[in-house]
């Protein structure tokens, strides 16, 4: 197990297809924040948690569709695997860091 923080290559998957993010994870104590990186634009976050080694946080997206997305993350010493809910719907996300 390993500390979250850091710069990860994110895959998240979606009916849009496969979503790519460059994910900047900050962790301070108990407290998360940081960028999520979409080739549509950055979007920061704050406000996420931090418990053996696992993150959760919210990040509002704009592409490809507008949508609060809730993600929980869990690192795994270079990966990072767990999942993102936008309303309803849940997706997988996995990734490396970069």
């Amino acid at each position: 197990m390993s500390n979250p923080a850091g710069t990860w290559n994110l895959t998240v998957s979606t009916p849009f297809g496969p979503q790519e993010l460059q994910l900047e994870i900050v962790v301070d104590g108990d407290e998360v924040h940081g960028t999520a990186t979409h080739s549509s634009g950055s979007m920061p976050f704050e406000g996420g948690t931090y418990e053996n080694d696992e993150v959760t946080f919210e990040v509002s997206l704009t592409a490809p569709v507008t949508a609060d997305l809730k993600v929980k993350l869990k690192a795994d010493g270079d990966e990072l695997t767990g999942s993102a809910k936008a309303g309803l719907l849940s997706f997988t996300a996995d990734g490396t860091r970069a």
